[in-house]
């Protein structure tokens, strides 16, 4: 409740007196409860819980029929499983883009692959231009970069008086000298407004000079059939710096490694293989708040 998403949407159907239904935990089925009791139109999920709506099975044991939107935001997403979420429930699908620093910053209804792709527009008050993650300078509309926002919200010059002098630091490096928040996020912007993000800056795998995103691997991953869900990092190599590596999910236990490997290749470029490997798991460990903990990932690839 402390994120950008569980307040804003509480603190906006308090406003309009809409019913709110939250839950301590994720859990689909008890979702597919409360849906079904209290006729739920709209739900806020995070991306790994999109995944668990694709999978699941028991969704056949409820009346869905009242809901109506499903909104989803805080990591990049595959268009597939957007796709198959619509298709499965026959819901509307807004993609959101946010930071609990900062607010929601983007927003859009799912018409097409591309706005499936995207994270919609920027919304009202906000500017964003992406930067050259080495130079700093602005890049053109449509190159990636790490994305920056600026809103007449943030107050960068308060003097923060009850902030410990480290947090004040902190506060005033997350800021560059223009003012513009600097998210730690990969993306870019479209001539239309549209928002892409790629990628945390952080989690970008790096190697012999080109940058792998985990996310763009996941996406492909993701959309092979018999897959149910995918982490990728990247695993220290001497000669290229970081190699690739999913730990993949099967929903079909004749998914073979072979064909991850396949999907990857057809569909991505060469230093995006995955050279670092592919290992069957049984889940993929995530925070409370379903984002992929790529640390315990490591921690599983250095003890093989």
């Amino acid at each position: 409740m402390y994120h950008t998403e569980g307040f804003g949407v509480i603190l906006g159907n308090t406003i309009k007196g809409i019913k709110t239904v939250m839950e301590e935990e994720n859990d689909v089925e008890r979702m597919f409860q409360n849906i079904e009791k209290y006729k739920v139109s709209f739900i806020t999920c995070v991306p790994p819980t999109l995944i668990e709506l694709v999978n699941t099975t028991n969704n056949t044991k409820y009346d869905l029929s009242s809901l109506k939107v499903v909104l989803s935001g805080g990591a990049a997403q595959a268009p597939e499983v957007i796709q198959r979420v619509k298709n499965k429930y026959e819901v509307a699908f807004i993609a959101a883009y946010g930071m609990t620093e900062v607010g929601v910053i983007s927003m859009g209804v799912v018409t097409d692959e591309n706005s499936a792709r995207s994270s919609g527009k920027i919304i009202p008050g906000f500017e964003m231009k992406t930067t050259d993650i080495a130079t700093e300078e602005e890049c053109p509309v449509g190159t990636n970069g790490e994305i920056r926002v600026h809103s007449a919200q943030f107050d960068i010059d308060s003097n923060f008086h009850t902030c410990s002098d480290d947090k004040r630091i902190a506060n005033a490096a997350a800021f560059d000298v223009e003012g513009w928040f600097r998210t730690g996020d990969l993306g870019h912007n479209d001539a239309d407004g549209n928002v892409f993000v790629v990628d945390r800056l952080k989690e970008i795998i790096k190697g012999k000079r080109k940058q792998v995103s985990p996310a763009e691997l996941e996406s492909v991953i993701i959309s092979h059939l018999k897959v149910a869900d995918v982490g990728v990092i990247g695993i220290p190599d001497e000669k290229c710096g970081e190699l690739p590596k999913a730990f993949v999910v099967p929903s079909d236990p004749s998914l073979t490694i072979d064909d991850v490997h396949k999907i990857v290749e057809e569909n991505l470029v060469e230093y995006k293989h995955l050279r670092g490997g592919v290992e069957f798991v049984k889940t993929i460990p995530k925070s409370a708040t379903g984002k992929i903990q790529r640390n315990v990932l490591k921690n599983m690839a250095t003890k093989l």
